[in-house]
């Protein structure tokens, strides 16, 4: 009905500004990853600078190299064969790195599993499982204990690991983000329990009295449609015949599958021709007021289940947030679970990364050296040692300055008061849409409880 359709609706409203609001706390709270992302990209930037420092470094030591040949010769036989061996260590754990494969099936289930339970569809999803009979369920958004509920959300922080190095006395840190790491971010309840069940009450009794009013008239419709009849008993001049105790007496009439079945027979078996039409047209009508009747059972069916769905829905979601703080603790308590599950999983690949960062780091702090010596033999046998390390050290010192540049802009970018602004503006459009679809809530239930009280028993 209107009714239903509108409180729809109104639910999937609720359930947008539910979702925006978290946006905005998170985006409020510094809780996403824009900032993270953003100083990551910029340690990242820092780290390549003081790699190209140290190479600027190693080729000005060699700019005015004034050792005899032989002397150089020696030097470059020992870097090459040493950056050679260092280079090969590096590429084979870097392959090592690479060739690990991390089997996650096992948390994969473990994650797959909390999805499915009540509580992380309750806290993360705001949804409440209700099974059918044939043992299917369906997710309902729920009302009432939503409106107090504090906001919950799931957050993935990612388990970062760091390397540690140092580069020409200073250390610095590589870091790599290597799986998930969930937990749940929720805001202290602030309202006393009292108030909510107060509410929760309130709004089943509105329930239940919907239901019971539809499974009254409903259980009128079947009675006329296959059950037993009864109507009021006139005399033959129209006026109704009352009982010794003033009740008018009653008599048994045809439901409407029986006055379709007797008319569909009275026609067929009649033999003059006048009243088989008749009976023709009586039992087309009958017909009709029998499949009529049929479809508004199988609507007030689904009304009455709908009702019955809804009254479920709010108690499990009542009884889910009298245990507020237990469901949230055996939740975080399921998530930390996964998040060791999933480090475990993990450790092999962790350990060849910090075993390739340790080739790599190595590798490059002899590089350096051995291209700045490598300019300068080769430059002595062509005569470009100057040229090719001033070339070197201007191409370093231009790709500083490039990631200076690029560290500066990042430094200045307001993403994180764009994303609040967006936000605060995504839930006020929410809000507008909430504010009228409640009024369309109210008309319609008011349309429905006026057409309620005026419904009467229809009789044949």
């Amino acid at each position: 009905g209107e009714y239903s359709e509108a409180v729809t609706t109104l639910i999937s409203y609720q359930s947008e500004l539910n979702d925006a609001k978290s946006e905005l706390v998170k985006a409020s709270n510094g809780l996403t990853t824009v900032e993270e992302t953003k100083a990551k990209a910029i340690a990242e930037n820092e780290n390549q600078i003081a790699l190209y420092q140290l190479q600027i470094a190693k080729y000005k030591e060699y700019t005015n190299y004034t050792e005899d040949i032989t002397t150089l010769e020696n030097k470059y036989t020992e870097l090459n064969a040493e950056q050679n061996r260092l280079l090969d260590v590096y590429g084979v754990a870097l392959d090592a790195y690479y060739d690990v494969k991390v089997n996650t099936d096992p948390s994969d289930a473990l994650m797959a599993a909390i999805e499915e339970s009540d509580i992380y569809k309750f806290f993360v999803n705001k949804y409440i499982v209700v099974e059918n009979e044939d043992g299917s369920t369906i997710n309902y958004h729920f009302v009432v204990v939503s409106d107090y509920m504090p906001y919950s959300y799931l957050i993935n922080g990612l388990k970062t690991y760091s390397y540690e190095y140092e580069l020409n006395g200073t250390k610095y840190t590589e870091t790599k983000s290597m799986c998930d790491s969930f937990y749940i971010y929720s805001d202290e309840m602030s309202v006393d329990i009292r108030i909510v069940e107060n509410a929760v009450n309130e709004q089943l009794s509105v329930y239940e009295n919907y239901k019971t009013n539809y499974a009254e008239q409903l259980a009128e419709y079947q009675a006329q449609y296959n059950g037993k009849v009864e109507a009021i008993t006139y005399d033959e001049y129209g006026n109704i015949v009352y009982d010794d105790n003033g009740e008018p007496v009653m008599h048994s009439i045809r439901n409407a599958v029986d006055s379709t079945a007797y008319l569909k027979n009275a026609y067929e078996t009649a033999t003059d021709a006048t009243a088989k039409e008749e009976n023709y047209t009586l039992y087309k009508e009958a017909l009709e007021r029998e499949l009529a009747l049929a479809a508004t059972i199988e609507s007030y069916e689904g009304d009455v289940d709908m009702w019955t769905t809804q009254i479920e829905v709010l108690k499990k979601a009542w009884e889910m947030y009298q245990k507020y703080d237990e469901n949230m603790a055996e939740l975080q308590k399921q998530i930390d679970e996964y998040n060791e599950a999933r480090v475990a999983e993990y450790e092999e690949k962790v350990t060849a990364w910090y075993a390739y960062n340790e080739a790599y780091y190595n590798w490059q702090a002899i590089q350096a050296e051995y291209d700045a010596v490598d300019a300068i033999y080769n430059g002595n046998n062509g005569g470009t040692s100057a040229a090719s390390l001033a070339s070197m050290i201007e191409e370093k010192e231009a790709a500083i300055e490039a990631l200076e540049t690029e560290n500066e802009d990042l430094s200045e970018i307001e993403t994180q008061e764009q994303l609040v602004a967006k936000c605060e503006a995504t839930v006020a459009k929410c809000e507008t849409l909430v504010t009228a679809q409640q009024a369309i809530v109210d008309a319609a239930k008011a349309a429905l409880d006026e057409a309620m009280a005026g419904d009467e028993t229809v009789t044949e």
